[in-house]
């Protein structure tokens, strides 16, 4: 699908590619997770964490290749970074 919502332990997600399709925060959401650009970010916006892992592909902008894990638990969650070896 073009967009997917879903609930893990209380946290309320919803996810789409292109973070430029969406112009604000999608109601009842507590993280957006989308990709498209491939550069690793998160950061707090309209009360919400936009969340993009990054690429766990070739390198991208002279990034590097990344993934983030989230653990959720009891409407809480928690990042990790994960940068991935050449």
């Amino acid at each position: 699908p073009d967009t997917l919502r879903l609930e893990v332990e209380g946290v309320r997600f919803f996810l789409i590619h292109d973070r430029s399709r969406l112009p604000c925060r999608p109601a009842n959401t507590d993280v957006v997770v989308f990709g498209h650009t491939h550069l690793p970010c998160a950061e707090e916006r309209d009360g919400a964490l936009w969340l993009n892992p990054g690429s766990c592909g070739p390198r991208r902008c002279g990034k590097p290749a990344s993934l983030c894990r989230m653990e959720a638990e009891a409407g809480a969650y928690r990042l990790t970074w994960i940068e991935l070896p050449d």
